[in-house]
């Protein structure tokens, strides 16, 4: 059964949706209190071993992880991206600059399937 939504606020309308095709869709939350790794303008969110077992599965490139800073009141430095490095097996957040005060982040780790 396809379905169509009416117009966005964007003016444009989204595309059909295959009921049918849709998968589940798996989302976790959570926050932590993070510092600089050192080098200036990342921390660490989780290294491989560690996301495999906090989310009981590999990391892959189907996985997307969105990030926020928590308490802006506390640390002011923005949080500009998520990125992964396969040569280092970890996934980091991403900082406007060195940041060297701990920093509360806010994450979001979906996929599907």
């Amino acid at each position: 059964m396809k379905y169509s939504a009416k117009r966005n606020a964007h003016g444009s309308t989204p595309s059909y949706v295959d009921r049918d095709s849709l998968t589940p869709l798996h989302l976790y939350t959570g926050s932590g209190v993070y510092k600089d790794a050192g080098s200036g303008g990342y921390a660490t969110l989780w290294t491989f071993g560690q996301f495999k077992t906090q989310f009981g599965r590999d990391w892959n490139n189907d996985v997307v992880v969105a990030a926020i800073n928590g308490d802006w009141d506390a640390n002011g430095r923005q949080v500009t991206s998520v990125r992964v490095t396969p040569s280092g097996n970890r996934i980091d957040v991403m900082f406007d600059g060195k940041n060297t005060a701990p920093i509360r982040v806010n994450w979001a780790v979906m996929w599907r399937g």
